[in-house]
């Protein structure tokens, strides 16, 4: 969608150099970097969350995004620094009206001016989530547009065309085993750099906690000796990576 994103500002330049610089401060750290090509950033986070998941670790995501609301679940919430408010999955219903696993086709179908995704007019929060408890999905709704009378069952009707690609867009892609073995390795595996850290707190007043040569592996939690649960994938619609207008970075 050429609309996408359209009307985010690019970084301005004077922020750009202080970029890299704090990858290079992260990387010091021993804190990994990602950055995976194709990719939002929100993706490359979903990835990581998940993955940390499958490890048997329990993941909160510091973030403003409602976005991220569709990846809690009782093992990943997310925390808002400015409201300070934290979302389990209940929270994230008592918020949106909505459980997280509707938030993608929630937010399709308000849209978000914010990434140039335009929903159906004059639909907002509460009538999204009446129409999800009605027809219980998106596609429910589609089906079914012909039974929504007044002037919002016009609206819906006059965007149907691009109600799936807006539920494309807002699908965040989180499945881990799209992480390389080299991004695995990353993130199990921290690689400090004390030395380096040291030069960038001298040359630049970047303070880090003590940092030691070697840095503990995160192990899984998961026990060997229990077998791995079958869990079902639930269906979930896959963005194309083209429509990815930056580049994941999670730093």
């Amino acid at each position: 969608s050429p609309d996408y994103k359209a009307e985010r500002k690019g970084m301005p330049e004077d922020l750009r150099p202080q970029e890299e610089l704090s990858k290079e401060a992260l990387r010091a750290m021993g804190i990994p970097v990602l950055e995976k090509k194709g990719y939002e950033a929100d993706d490359t986070l979903g990835m990581v969350a998940n993955y940390y998941v499958d490890l048997g670790y329990e993941v909160m995501i510091v973030t403003t995004d409602k976005d991220m609301a569709q990846l809690v679940t009782d093992k990943i919430t997310t925390f808002n620094p400015v409201s300070k408010q934290r979302f389990t999955p209940e929270g994230v219903e008592a918020k949106f009206g909505v459980a997280p696993d509707e938030i993608v086709d929630f937010l399709a179908i308000m849209g978000d001016s914010t990434d140039g995704i335009h929903g159906i007019d004059k639909v907002g929060q509460k009538t999204a989530a009446r129409w999800l408890d009605e027809f219980g999905s998106l596609e429910g709704i589609i089906d079914n547009a012909d039974l929504i009378k007044g002037k919002v069952g016009d609206n819906l009707r006059e965007s149907l065309d691009r109600l799936p690609l807006n539920k494309q867009l807002t699908t965040i892609i989180a499945d881990p085993a799209l992480l390389t073995e080299e991004e695995r390795n990353a993130l199990t595996n921290p690689q400090p750099n004390p030395e380096e850290a040291s030069r960038l707190e001298e040359v630049y007043g970047i303070k880090a906690p003590p940092i030691s040569d070697s840095a503990p592996a995160i192990e899984s939690k998961v026990s060997s000796q229990a077998p791995a649960k079958s869990v079902e994938p639930k269906p979930r619609v896959q963005r194309d990576p083209e429509m990815a207008f930056e580049q994941g970075s999670l730093f």
